[in-house]
């Protein structure tokens, strides 16, 4: 499944569109914001211990068991 050329002929070289490629780039470019996040939060937990890591699993639970009670 090609594109027609010039002459008629379909051409098997597969050209993606413009909005193909800026989602891919933008794909790319949000995974390399999140890794460089959880990079930064991996050092930051390890230098404050995983105390804060505790009280945020924590609280995210029981949050989430409220949120899920109210609605």
């Amino acid at each position: 499944m090609g594109f027609p050329s010039a002459s008629g002929t379909e051409s098997s070289v597969l050209s993606p569109t413009t909005n193909q490629v800026s989602a891919l780039v933008s794909f790319y470019q949000i995974q390399y914001f999140l890794s460089r996040i959880a990079k930064e939060l991996a050092r930051n937990v390890l230098r404050l211990g995983p105390v804060p890591l505790v009280i945020f699993s924590v609280s995210l639970v029981f949050w989430s068991l409220f949120y899920e009670t109210c609605l």
